[in-house]
């Protein structure tokens, strides 16, 4: 999942208590040449909903994206 917001800290604060790991960058829209961060999480398809409300409550205006990851490698705890 990759989230651009421009309320980053509430967000952050907020998925700190969600059990997967998250990165955040810095970045810039080249089209509007906005400021605003992204956020990336590695996550299961049934939490999208979940998290979708967690974003969307700390920034209406926050684009989301989901996509379908075929594998990966490295510290993810998969959990059913």
């Amino acid at each position: 999942m990759v989230i651009f917001t421009k309320q980053t800290a509430d967000l952050i604060k907020k998925l700190r208590n969600y059990s997967h790991g998250t990165t955040s960058f810095k970045s810039s829209g080249i089209y509007a040449i906005q400021e605003t961060d992204m956020i990336l999480m590695v996550i299961q398809k049934n939490e999208i909903f979940l998290l979708k409300k967690i974003i969307l409550d700390s920034d209406t205006n926050a684009f989301i994206s989901v996509q379908t990851t075929g594998f990966t490698s490295g510290n993810y705890i998969r959990r059913f």
